[in-house]
């Protein structure tokens, strides 16, 4: 528990997560089915498989059958390998996380060390892609505020498909936690410009 009560207007941020079940014709929605269907269909020549169902803590086993099913479908591929593939950005010296950050502060050491820390939790060893090349703080580009700049913001919309504030601030980071308004305001007009310049829908 808190020390202070937490009061409606100190929430930063909510969310709703949707469990999407299968119909299997039960009227009492307890009793339905918490598992997965997935269905293979073929639609004028054409393949089709649908997932039914399903849990974010599942993800992977449901993808790998997926995957199955889609080999057996077209003949080739290879066998399952997801269970032992390290998560992006935990490839090589992303693996070890202290060792890690070591490698990093010695290799950019003109970071500055709570920026270092904060690149490396989030992107692991693909912080390099957006650190590549840059040799000071200036060449990461424009500052918005709060030790975020521009080519943080570039890797998200290239690498991450982030298009709106909210996916920047919050789908593909939990910035929204820490940053100003001012920095966020900052954040949205260079997407806008982006947007605008670069065809970005």
């Amino acid at each position: 528990y808190f020390r202070q009560a937490v009061k409606p207007e100190d929430v930063q941020w909510t969310y709703s997560g949707v469990r999407p079940l299968v119909d299997d014709g039960t009227s009492d929605a307890r009793a339905v089915t918490r598992d997965y269907i997935i269905d293979h269909d073929v639609c004028e020549g054409a393949d089709i498989i649908s997932v039914y169902g399903g849990k974010i803590t599942t993800f992977r086993k449901l993808s790998e059958q997926v995957a199955e099913k889609a080999i057996n479908i077209l003949g080739r591929g290879n066998e399952s390998w997801t269970e032992t593939a390290p998560l992006p950005g935990a490839e090589n010296s992303g693996a070890n996380f202290e060792t890690f950050v070591k490698t990093m502060r010695r290799e950019f050491n003109w970071l500055p060390e709570s920026m270092s820390q904060r690149l490396a939790r989030a992107y692991g060893s693909r912080a390099r892609d957006i650190l590549r090349g840059c040799k000071r703080l200036s060449d990461l580009g424009q500052h918005f505020g709060d030790h975020v700049y521009e080519a943080e913001i570039r890797y998200m919309v290239t690498k991450e498909w982030a298009r709106t504030l909210e996916d920047v601030l919050w789908r593909r980071s939990k910035l929204g936690l820490h940053i100003s308004e001012d920095t966020e305001k900052n954040i949205e007009a260079f997407l806008q410009k982006l947007s605008s310049s670069e065809g970005i829908a």
